[in-house]
Parts: structure tokens; C-alpha cells; sequence
């Protein structure tokens, strides 16, 4: 067991946070979840500081969690998705300890790009999370879901050199698609102009038709490939809405409509 009574990562402890705040609050938190594919990526990268949240009037606060065959591989002895447990257990951690820095555990909101979107959906629909945020923000949601049989079967059509790591719905830890409602959370989606359809756009579209009440965006600034949102999700516009919804609910346009950063 760790400091805070969690279970100990068998593979390493990936359980590192990354705090910003500049207020004694309390103020609505935000947990950031990276992306890169399950595979690769650190809570650490330069781009990700949480700085300009901050000086938002947010506590902003980043993760680590096991990735590849540590967080995702299918390990006998082992629970599937402990990647995914990995930021529950983040998420407990901001419950007992963030109004020490200002933060609010009655106001998080987690957010995601890429896989990082796969994980904010994931928690969405998982028991073990609810009750622990209130907000979503899912960028460029990747890809779909599968069951244990499901990704054996995908795996084996695969490119031999490449292996796949991503969420199982696996009746326990991850009990349905996150792709299927309903949800009790408010959610904020986006995907931008000229990713690939089928891989992140649809998947996102699909998330905010099964919530129904969903804020949708979509990023079309020059260029607008997958990831080109990124810098703005951290400094600029984007940031302030993050902020605004974090904080109210509302990002600052109405459900009906979807926005558009151009």
C-alpha cells in the first residue's frame, strides 16, 4: 500500500501528480489525463503545465498512469485496465487531498485528448469513479471499445508488428462501452477540422449524442490535424472555456449549437 492506503502498482508506481494553484480557494479543480495511444507520455511534457489554468482561478492537476502492457496488456493474475484504475486512484487522491491547495472535491472535472479523451469517456460508465468528478472533457475521443474476445480477435487481424492498448470492457472494472449511455455528468467534447473521421471524430460525435446534453466543439484553425488543439487547451480561448465549464457548467455557447474555433 502507499502513503494515502491505495494499492501499490506492481510494475512500478506510475501514481504521480502534478499540482498548480494559485488560490486558497476553494476553486474548481481540473485533472488532466495525457494522451499517446496507452503507449507513450508523460504528465511531464512541457506542454502540459498547468500554469495558465492557474492564473484562471483553476487547480489544475495532471497524472501519470501505467501504460502499454503494464497498464493495459492482458496479464493472467491481474485486473484488466490498470491504467484506468491508475487515475481513479488520482482521483481519490484529489477527494482526500486538494482543498490543500485551494481546490474544490465538490467541483473536478476530468479532461482528455486522444486516449487521454478514451480514458475521460472510460470513467464516465466505471463504478469505481463515480461520484469522484462531475464535469467531462473529452478532445478527439479515439477509437471504439472492445470486450476481452473482441480485442483477441482485432489483434489477430492486426499488423504483427503492432499491438493495440486501450480500455476492455470487461464486465468489472469497465462494465459497458463508454460509447452507450446514459451518464450523470456534464460533458464538453471536441475534434478537430482534418483528423480521421472514423478514428476520432465520429467517436467523439457518437459520446455527445448518447449524452444528449453535451457541449460539442469542433477546432478548424490552420492546421487543424489530430493534436493541433493542444496549445490552446493550455494557453488562449480554449483554456477559458475549459475554465468557464469547470466553474459553471457552461463554456460560453449553448448546447444547441456547436462551436466553432476558427
Amino acid at each position: 500500500m502507499d502513503c494515502d492506503g491505495e494499492p501499490a502498482g506492481t510494475f512500478g508506481d506510475r501514481h504521480t501528480l502534478n499540482v498548480w494553484s494559485t488560490t486558497d480557494g476553494p476553486a474548481p479543480v481540473i485533472l488532466w489525463i495525457h494522451g499517446g495511444a496507452n503507449t507513450v507520455g508523460t504528465s511531464a511534457q512541457p506542454e502540459y503545465a498547468g500554469d495558465a489554468h492557474a492564473s484562471n482561478g483553476i487547480v489544475f492537476v495532471s497524472c501519470d498512469y501505467r501504460l502499454a502492457v503494464d497498464g493495459y496488456g492482458a496479464l493472467e493474475g491481474f485486473p484488466h485496465n490498470r491504467g484506468l484504475l491508475d487515475v481513479v486512484s488520482a482521483l481519490r487522491w484529489i477527494q482526500r487531498n486538494i482543498a490543500r491547495y485551494g481546490g474544490d472535491p465538490a467541483n473536478v472535472t476530468v479532461a482528455g485528448q486522444s486516449s487521454g479523451a478514451q480514458t475521460v469517456a472510460s470513467l464516465m460508465v466505471m463504478p469505481s469513479a463515480k461520484g469522484l468528478f462531475h464535469r467531462a472533457i473529452a478532445h478527439s475521443l479515439a477509437g471504439r471499445f472492445f470486450t476481452p474476445e473482441e480485442a483477441v480477435e482485432v489483434q489477430r487481424k492486426a499488423d504483427p508488428e503492432v499491438v493495440l492498448y486501450q480500455p476492455i470492457v470487461d464486465g468489472d472494472t469497465l462494465p459497458r462501452s463508454p460509447l452507450e449511455g446514459p451518464y450523470d455528468v456534464d460533458l464538453l467534447v471536441c475534434h478537430t477540422a482534418d483528423e480521421d473521421a472514423e478514428l476520432f471524430q465520429k467517436p467523439t460525435m457518437r459520446l455527445a449524442d448518447e449524452h444528449g446534453g453535451a457541449f460539442r466543439s469542433i477546432y478548424a484553425r490552420t492546421p487543424a490535424h489530430h493534436g493541433a488543439d493542444v496549445p490552446d487547451m493550455f494557453r488562449g480561448d480554449i483554456a477559458q472555456a475549459w475554465a468557464r465549464f469547470a466553474r459553471t457548467g457552461n463554456p460560453g455557447w449553448p448546447t444547441s449549437e456547436l462551436k466553432r474555433w476558427a
